[in-house]
């Protein structure tokens, strides 16, 4: 999609730093005494660090995936086999 904004490597982050700041503002709101968590929140908090710490490396492998994103790029590369 053109409006992923994961084409390049400091976009990837950001979307990284993104969640890992969302986990680092619910580790303040319990002031890190996760006790005060139910066990659904908990699990949430966990997968949001989780998520932060791989996110990166899962966009690289979308990112790398070679694709065409118009009409004229699959027609340039998706077409120039030459004819058996």
């Amino acid at each position: 999609m053109d409006d992923s904004k994961i084409g390049e490597p400091e976009e990837r982050v950001a979307r990284a730093q993104f969640w890992k700041e969302k986990a680092r503002k619910l580790e303040a709101a319990f002031k890190g005494d996760a006790s005060v968590l139910s066990p659904k929140l908990l699990e949430e908090y966990k997968l949001m660090l989780d998520y932060a710490h791989h996110l990166t490396e899962i966009l690289d492998l979308f990112a790398d995936i070679r694709q065409p994103r118009s009409f004229e790029e699959l027609m340039k590369y998706g077409f120039d086999d030459p004819p058996a």
